[in-house]
């Protein structure tokens, strides 16, 4: 121990003689260091220039490194997504009902003639797909049927290759139409309104039982099961429906973007046309959902540009709530620190210490901006926690001036009273803010770039408000004493008051004196045998939580629960239950002649993992049978995949299928470098699509492995070139996949990080060892009732949770030091410590409470989780430091610094709390 207290002395009394260096030049020339600080912030804030706000929910909340994003960034510089989502979806007691249909297809046709600019419409921007004449219900697969050219009057008759191919492809240049690409049960009646008001339940149930239901409007099969949530009977037959879906699928013409018009949202492409449209067609849901609502139904809306509008006007509408928060502090600030008379009100130092945030709030934004770091939604609580964290430090400040004892009081010297409090109240407002510093740090070494922004952001808040706290507010201070020992007004300097009798050795503010009761209640036996059994209580419950805490991220979550976006997502888990996700394959330059075996085996690998996959959705089965039984390729082999075509027939084969009846509906899943042309062989293929849906998976870690599955069945093929697997979805369980591994290392290093700091500031191994403790069992708390409160490790609480390691360790760090700088036995050193910090630490726990009060009200997921975390962090923070710590010192805490001599005040334990107060009589000027 001889080391350690040579180090300790050298350590803390090397900090204690730098802070009384640095008070005392402070307070000295106050007005340098304040000019200093308005004139450096000002030039931080040139920054702003280079300010840059990122939304796109793939920038922010997607692994850097993932799959998904280098697969998405691959998408959008080669075939940029040009498909815009619009969906309604309708509830009434059975939508099956002639009233309801009615209604439905007058919002198709308010739909449809909606007016754009340079007298466009729907029909100029929607996604259109072939229309061809072809009866599915007679479609017969495999080889060892009559040729399709025996009979032209057949059901299997095709003129694809029964016709001359000139004659057929002029034919199909001719007679070919592309219709929009818009779904619904309307579908089955098609699109005049005559059918509609001549509708029964009976025909509307007839056409619905259907064995395979045909769109009388786009000629393809119907899986009425993605149009309708069915009501059975006990015999399986449909009775009703309890909701029906509408959809129009948009098409942005990406060939003539200018670049400056984007949904934020998700970074993709749109033109302001489809823009336009989707502001139109919302007016006229909207509309509707009277109409329905006097049929007793509702109507749920689906823009494309919904999800954007609304996350982003929810951050932005709760922004408002910083100025009143802060202005909700000012106040508790101004009733903490000054006294009820006119001249020891320190109203303008607390205004000063508030505005020491505002100016790292500009240093912080201005710096960052200027280094390139985005602005993202989670930034906006940074003002917020660098108020919280600075009004902390503030108080800190004023405690330690608040302690200094009777002989070192001098209003006629303030600068040595500033150099004694700093001397004390720099070396725990250091130790506090290292250690958020690098919890801070350490976030930043994530791969989520939302989160390494923001840490990043973070740390320099926290060096540019523990800068601020220790110059331009002590500078300020310096400014107010010398206010004081003039007698001025405190509100307004220029009037001095004619008398004014100030007691520089007051009694103990009641805040002091409150501590020191608890401080000598906490001493005793049985008290500390109830509060440890409490404290082990808590902890167990905790660690129950802690496991049963989930891991799920979804980015709805972002949607307020009253907006109609949020509502539309409800509605449709509600109705539409068993609906996974629609995962896109996607084949790039492969050598499909050689590949074919290979594409075939992966399509059926994945129809027949039937735990993850609910239905594929699949070209080859078709071209397969078109190949070997229209075309006749392999009549004496075993044909496709078993066959290897030459390029030269892959190339005549493939143009022909995508323009005959049967393959032409596949022609969207083909890309090849110049466009189809009947008649003339398929140019090189960039890339080559086909679908499948997931089951619904309610667990997280069903989510990830069934990601992990596809991926796995995908190498197994051992494709040439890149192919993958692709969804929204998988951005999200991309996330869920490292979010929790992320979470568990940042604070595990960040625990590393903070007891070495500890241990080099306090100089004490046992102290830290005990602050460490109370972190670490603060922290279990927080994450075990995080899950009794609902929450779950996503990327916002994952943030907020590494930002709570700081904060844990303020309230427990300032106990503990505290603690090494008095005399006496352990029981009696634990009562002077509560007595001496124990304010200043329930003051920053509540005024950081304060500051984020208003955000209760939120209904930004960011904002709401923030409250709820922090609420927990500061409970149990303040518990753990201001009643388990104390006991643990009162019971096994070190020894006092080595250097420190005994204080001077007589002990807490005696009930006399008076003091003869020593006045300060100003004279009249």
């Amino acid at each position: 121990m001889g080391f350690l207290d040579k180090f300790s002395g050298f350590v803390v009394g090397g900090f204690e003689s730098f802070f009384y260096w640095y008070g005392k030049k402070v307070s000295t020339y106050p007005w340098y260091f304040i000019l200093g600080c308005l004139l450096g912030s000002g030039l931080c804030g040139i920054g702003l220039i280079s300010f840059s706000e990122e939304t796109n929910a793939f920038k922010l909340w997607v692994p850097s490194n993932s799959d998904f994003v280098r697969n998405n960034e691959w998408l959008q510089r080669n075939f940029p997504p040009d498909t815009r989502f619009n969906n309604i979806l309708i509830t009434a007691p059975n939508v099956l009902t002639p009233e309801v249909l009615l209604q439905m297809f007058r919002i198709h046709e308010a739909v449809a003639q909606v007016d754009l600019q340079d007298g466009k419409s729907w029909s100029d921007i929607c996604k259109k797909i072939p229309i061809v004449e072809f009866d599915f219900s007679s479609k017969t697969k495999g080889k060892g049927t009559s040729s399709p050219c025996n009979d032209p009057f057949s059901d299997q008759y095709d003129p694809s290759i029964c016709l001359d191919s000139e004659l057929y492809c002029q034919i199909v240049n001719q007679s070919l139409t592309l219709g929009c690409l818009e779904t619904s049960v309307l579908e089955l009646f098609g699109y005049n309104e005559t059918t509609y008001l001549a509708l029964t339940e009976e025909k509307i149930l007839q056409k619905v039982r259907a064995e395979l239901p045909i769109s009388t409007t786009l000629n393809r099969p119907l899986d009425l099961t993605e149009l309708l949530s069915l009501v059975r009977d006990e015999q399986g037959q449909v009775i009703g429906a309890k909701a029906a879906t509408m959809t129009w699928l948009g098409q942005v013409d990406i060939d003539n973007l200018d670049g400056s018009t984007s949904d934020t949202g998700t970074g993709l492409p749109v033109d302001q046309l489809s823009l336009d449209f989707e502001n139109a067609v919302f007016d006229i849901f909207e509309d509707a959902r009277a109409n329905l609502t006097e049929l007793g139904g509702d109507l749920f809306i689906n823009i494309a540009k919904g999800y954007d509008d609304i996350a982003a006007d929810t951050i932005v509408g709760d922004a408002f709530m910083m100025p009143v928060g802060f202005t909700i502090v000012f106040i508790y600030v101004m009733i903490m620190l000054g006294g009820f008379t006119c001249v020891e009100t320190r109203a303008l130092l607390s205004l000063v210490g508030c505005a020491s945030i505002g100016l790292t709030i500009l240093v912080t934004y201005g710096l960052c901006s200027a280094f390139g770091l985005f602005y993202g939604p989670m930034h906006n609580v940074i003002p917020f926690l660098m108020l919280g964290i600075g009004i902390d430090d503030m108080f800190v400040i004023m405690q330690c001036f608040d302690n200094l004892k009777p002989s070192e009081v001098d209003f006629s010297d303030p600068v040595k009273m500033i150099g004694l409090t700093m001397k004390h109240a720099g070396v725990a407002i250091t130790v506090t803010s290292l250690t958020d510093f690098l919890v801070f740090i350490v976030g930043s070494s994530t791969s989520l770039p939302a989160l390494r922004s923001f840490c990043l952001y973070c740390g320099v808040g926290i060096i540019a408000v523990y800068f601020f706290q220790a110059t331009f507010f002590v500078a300020a201070l310096t400014l107010d004493l010398r206010r004081i020992e003039q007698g001025r007004n405190g509100l307004c300097f220029c009037f001095k008051h004619k008398s004014f009798i100030f007691e520089e050795n007051k009694k103990d503010p009641i805040s002091q004196r409150i501590f020191g009761f608890i401080g000598r209640a906490i001493t005793i036996p049985v008290v500390k045998v109830i509060i440890g059994v409490v404290t082990l209580a808590l902890l167990g419950v905790g660690i129950w939580g802690t496991v049963e805490l989930q891991v799920r991220f979804e980015s709805v979550w972002f949607l307020p629960p009253d907006s109609y976006l949020r509502k539309w997502f409800d509605s449709r888990i509600e109705f539409f239950p068993s609906d996974g996700e629609l995962v896109t394959v996607y084949m790039t330059e492969l050598n499909y002649p050689q590949e074919l075996d290979q594409i075939d085996a992966l399509a059926q690998s994945l129809a027949l993992s039937t735990d993850i996959v609910r239905s594929t959705n699949a070209w080859f089965p078709d071209y397969a049978e078109y190949v070997n039984h229209h075309i006749g390729f392999g009549d004496d082999g075993l044909g496709i995949p078993g066959e290897v075509l030459t390029p030269e027939n892959f190339n005549n084969f493939t143009s022909q299928f995508l323009t005959s009846p049967l393959g032409s509906r596949w022609q969207p899943n083909f890309h090849p470098v110049e466009e189809l042309v009947c008649g003339s062989p398929l140019t090189p293929l960039k890339m080559v699509t086909f679908s499948f849906t997931h089951k619904r998976f309610e667990a997280t870690g069903e989510k990830i492995q069934a990601m992990a599955k596809v991926k796995e069945l995908i190498s197994d093929q051992q494709f040439s070139s890149n192919v993958f697997a692709m969804t929204m979805e998988y951005s999200n369980w991309e996330t869920d996949q490292v979010i929790e591994s992320e979470l568990y290392r940042n604070l595990g290093v960040s625990m590393l990080c903070i007891f070495v700091t500890t241990l080099i500031l306090l100089a004490n191994i046992q102290a830290s060892i005990l602050v460490m403790l109370c972190v670490v069992m603060t922290l279990v708390d927080v994450l075990g009732f995080m899950h009794f409160w609902g929450l779950t490790i996503d990327v916002v609480s994952s943030i907020i949770v590494i930002i709570s390691i700081g904060l844990c360790v303020d309230y427990s760090a300032h106990i503990a030091h505290t603690f090494m700088t008095v005399k006496g036995d352990r029981n009696e050193r634990a009562v002077h410590t509560l007595h001496d910090i124990g304010a200043a630490v329930l003051n920053g726990g509540i005024s950081t409470f304060i500051a984020l009060i208003l955000l209760v009200a939120s209904d930004s997921h960011v904002f709401s989780s923030f409250f709820r975390i922090f609420l927990l962090v500061v409970l149990f923070g303040l518990f753990h430091g201001l009643i388990f710590l104390p006991i643990l010192l009162s019971l096994i805490g070190p020894k006092p610094y080595s250097h420190y001599e005994e204080k001077e005040k007589k002990s807490l334990y005696e009930a006399n709390d008076s003091k003869e107060p020593v006045n300060h009589v100003v004279e009249k000027y």
